[in-house]
């Protein structure tokens, strides 16, 4: 197996130079990668790694000074004026970049003086280190301030002569008038003023110092509204200003202010917490609803003014104390409660905070409250009108009726009454039976008698009814029809009801295998159906806002009940508990 192969080289640009490597174009120093695919005898990748050094050009300043008519050969020119001059020079070596030479040249001017001079009869006149003591002509060259030639004519005469000396201080670019010539340069000169009246001439000799103006530049920034005083003036705005003073030579001193103008910054920060909980903001913790502010320095290094506008929610709780009855549940907290017990639940008010909802349920079961009232009538005699009266009806028919009322937990009562068959005397008379007013009454012949007892006529014959121990021969015998017998039923699969569907014919229904299904009449047929989903919600023709919904398990159905209500801000309202 052939792994890939890798090597690495270095190169070397100048700055403003391109590299191209793997496709791309590089400007920058750095280290590189690049994969070439396989050679064909080896079919592996080579990894190409490239050290590239990029590295700036190097840059010289010459200043030189020459003096006229000489010249000065640069970059394959011989100049012969003042300037700046640029050239390039190559590096000559692997890895040396270019070195760019700036070129300050100065040429000055060699400078000419004449001097005449008289002495008087035996004196002498020093010159150029010589002392002169005949009259003539004589030249010396010396150098000047520029440093070039100073050629200095001297015309000696023998005469008396007198000399004097005057020292004269410059700004450049003015000039001096001094012996007929303007003078720029900082030098000695010498003037002869001739005497008069036989007097010897008077040689004049200039010491004269030429200073130069001076420049300044000053680079401001301040923060508006801030202002900068300059040169007499207030100034607020950015910009270039320039100023002439007087520097310590007593020359011109011009002062360039650059000024920068910066302005303050401003941000509003809307927040909003929940109570206890706080804020931290400018060093403290805050938990009041309030504007609050900070300052603060941005990127410009000017003020940055942080306004904090804080809101503090509150939470709020609420207790739901509420009573249903078995078998019903109550819908809390996506939960349908059937159990006697304290829920809680964590809503969100208005203000975005916790509304936390205390639920004390209580669940009724007073299943002793329901009453059970067996009793016997007589059939009333032809053309007479007779019965047992419950609920608002009039009963002449043995059987056993139920009616439903509200006992002291508020939940339902069920009240059922059990008639035996009306029994006729011997005699054709109707027998008196005297009941009393309350059944738990020692006068209640019902109070004293054991389970499976009847009021009835005695076995096998007629007379007065007595109470008796219940026998087979008081219990009806059930007709079957010729599909209900025995072999029919045990022909049925397992998991399935039999029903009568019809005169003479009984059916068998399979249960399903969905968990909470019930068999329900469909008006020609039994069937099997689920109770309603939680969205199946009934309730009143005006149903009451924000009442609370409950699940009722007869119905399998959400039916509201509009004397429990939560309103938006999560506070729930119930009924006072009787």
């Amino acid at each position: 197996m052939n792994g890939p192969s890798s090597y690495s080289f270095n190169a070397f640009r100048c700055l403003g130079g391109v590299y191209v490597f793997g496709g791309d174009s590089l400007f920058a120093t750095g280290t590189y990668i690049d994969t070439l695919g396989g050679a064909a005898s080896t079919g592996c990748d080579s990894i190409v790694t490239l050290n590239l050094l990029v590295s700036s050009p190097t840059y010289r300043f010459d200043t030189v000074a020459i003096c006229s008519p000489a010249t000065y050969a640069f970059n394959g020119q011989l100049l012969n004026a003042s300037g700046l001059y640029l050239d390039t020079v190559s590096g000559n070596a692997p890895g040396v970049c270019d070195t760019i030479v700036n070129l300050i040249l100065r040429v000055n001017n060699p400078s000419t003086s004449t001097i005449t001079a008289q002495i008087c009869a035996n004196g002498s006149y020093l010159f150029n280190g010589r002392i002169l003591r005949t009259a003539g002509t004589y030249t010396d060259t010396l150098t000047n301030a520029a440093n070039c030639d100073s050629i200095v004519t001297l015309n000696l005469s023998i005469g008396a002569l007198a000399t004097a000396s005057v020292s004269i201080t410059i700004c450049a670019p003015n000039s001096y008038a001094f012996d007929g010539r303007s003078l720029t340069a900082t030098g000695v000169y010498i003037d002869t003023i001739s005497g008069s009246s036989g007097a010897c001439d008077t040689i004049v000799t200039l010491n004269l110092t030429v200073n130069q103006p001076s420049a300044t530049t000053l680079n401001e920034t301040i923060c508006s509204p801030t202002t900068y005083s300059f040169n007499g003036q207030t100034l607020s705005t950015s910009g270039t200003y320039t100023a002439t003073l007087t520097n310590a030579a007593g020359c011109d001193s011009v002062i360039t202010l650059n000024l920068t103008v910066n302005q303050p910054s401003a941000t509003t920060i809307n927040q909003t917490i929940c109570s206890p909980t706080t804020y931290s903001f400018d060093g403290q913790l805050l938990s009041v609803t309030g504007i609050y502010r900070d300052t603060l320095t941005n990127a410009a290094g000017c003020d940055s003014v942080i306004t904090l506008n804080l809101s503090v929610g509150q939470h709020n709780d609420s207790i739901l104390n509420l009573s249903i009855c078995d078998p019903d549940s109550f819908l809390f907290n996506n939960l349908y409660l059937s159990v006697s017990g304290t829920y809680l639940d964590t809503l969100t008010n208005i203000t975005g905070c916790d509304s936390v909802v205390t639920l004390v349920l209580t669940v009724n079961r007073y299943l002793p409250s329901d009453t059970t009232v067996s009793d016997t009538i007589c059939a009333p005699h032809p053309g007479q009108i007779g019965g047992y009266s419950f609920k608002n009806r009039l009963l002449t028919i043995t059987g056993t009726y139920q009616d439903t009322f509200v006992n002291v937990f508020g939940c339902d009562s069920v009240t059922s009454v059990t008639g035996s068959a009306p029994v006729n005397s011997s005699g054709g008379s109707t027998p008196a039976i005297s009941l009393a007013s309350g059944y738990g009454d020692t006068q209640n012949p019902y109070a004293s008698k054991t389970a499976n007892y009847v009021l009835a006529s005695p076995n096998g014959s007629s007379g007065v009814p007595t109470f008796r121990a219940l026998v087979a021969a008081d219990v009806p015998t059930l007709n079957q029809n010729t599909t209900g017998t025995a072999a029919s039923i045990a022909s049925g699969a397992a998991n399935q009801l039999l029903y009568q569907s019809g005169a003479s014919t009984t059916t068998f229904a399979t249960a399903p295998t969905v968990s909470g299904t019930y068999l329900k009449w469909n008006g020609s047929a039994f069937a099997w159906d689920t109770p309603a989903g939680t969205g199946d919600v009934v309730g009143p023709a005006s149903a009451t806002d924000n009442a609370i919904t409950r699940f009722d398990t007869t119905t399998g159905k959400l039916i509201q009940n509009s004397l429990v209500t939560i309103d938006d801000t999560g506070v729930i309202t119930a009924p006072a508990e009787q």
